[in-house]
């Protein structure tokens, strides 16, 4: 099919009803016409606004009649396109999944270990990856099924993977066998309190759970181990309360005071607040597409004003941490 010779609004006008009309009617479409729709839908989606395609993505994601070839097309989008998809879609099956691992790029296979309710070929896939944040959000995910052969996998990988080690001694469905090799491998202080699937210490209300969040801030910030690294990988671990106060003390800001800006709607801001802590421009992506539902306002695509952010994460950390706080 040639390119279609259309000016950009035409063509997003085309794209979104083509799209509407796909989920609506698609069980009335001959083979024949789902192949056509997939092909334009792939043509044009360049010429649609990213806000656009979210709201299609959000729209669909708990609808299980939509078509496959629609979830797909969007599912290869950005990542916040992807999001609610990954996690959510129905039309997504095991099979689905799993070629979509085979070729996913690490965000989107921590999205599959988050997905609720994995089966266990699917965990199996996933406990392949040498990616130390995707086994930690599959061992995170408490209602995945993982078949004691893909805990035997993952358990090895603790060897090298310290963080996997705690996470597993909570899971109740771990092998016997296993919870005691890993408690073994725990530190003294943690071991001596562990038992099959917990980690036995007094019940902890939100203040003490808190205090130890801080506590544990400190000591990264002492050691000079809290920056960028932590914070993307507790994001991409789902750990949104210690994300947000290791930024806040980053950024030397009160934990409210932060969340007041970095979850407001304003893309540049959020770039800017990025580019002060080192977080590359290459993830800015992935920290808008995770944080999409706790961000206020409409919701906008993290790839909007390229020439902007571009501008924002070639400044100097200290001159983008002046001007944020100028802006506070």
């Amino acid at each position: 099919m040639p390119a279609l010779a259309l000016n950009p609004r035409k063509q997003s006008a085309i794209w979104l009803s083509v799209a509407t009309l796909f989920s609506n009617q698609a069980s009335g479409l001959h083979a024949r016409e789902r192949s056509l729709m997939r092909d334009i839908l792939r043509r044009l989606a360049g010429a649609v606004d990213a806000a656009q395609r979210l709201m299609m993505a959000e729209r669909i994601a708990d609808d299980p009649t939509v078509p496959l070839e629609l979830v797909l097309h969007l599912v290869d989008d950005s990542i916040e396109i992807a999001v609610p998809l990954i996690l959510r879609s129905a039309t997504l099956d095991e099979d689905n999944l799993l070629a979509l691992i085979a070729r996913a790029d690490v965000t989107r296979k921590i999205l599959c270990a988050q997905r609720a309710g994995i089966g266990e070929r699917v965990a199996a896939a996933l406990a392949k990856s040498d990616e130390e944040c995707v086994l930690l959000a599959l061992v995170h995910n408490s209602t995945a099924q993982i078949s004691s052969t893909t805990f035997e996998i993952v358990a090895k990988k603790s060897l090298r993977f310290e963080s996997l080690r705690e996470p597993l001694t909570r899971r109740t469905d771990l092998p016997e066998v296993l919870w005691t090799k890993i408690r073994e491998r725990l530190p003294a202080a943690t071991r001596n309190l562990s038992e099959k699937g917990r980690i036995l210490t007094r019940p902890n209300d939100s203040s003490e759970a808190s205090g130890n969040a801080c506590k544990l801030i400190d000591k990264l910030a002492v050691a000079g181990q809290l920056g960028a690294g932590f914070l993307m990988r507790v994001l991409l671990q789902g750990q949104t309360e210690l994300f947000d106060m290791a930024f806040a003390r980053l950024l030397d800001l009160e934990l409210e005071e932060f969340r007041a800006a970095f979850y407001a709607s304003d893309l540049q801001g959020m770039a800017l607040a990025c580019r002060a802590v080192g977080i590359d421009r290459s993830v800015f992506q992935t920290v808008w597409g995770l944080s999409t539902k706790r961000r206020a306002g409409p919701r906008q695509s993290g790839s909007g004003q390229p020439a902007a952010l571009d501008s924002l994460f070639a400044l100097p950390k200290p001159e983008a941490f002046a001007r944020l706080h100028a802006c506070s």
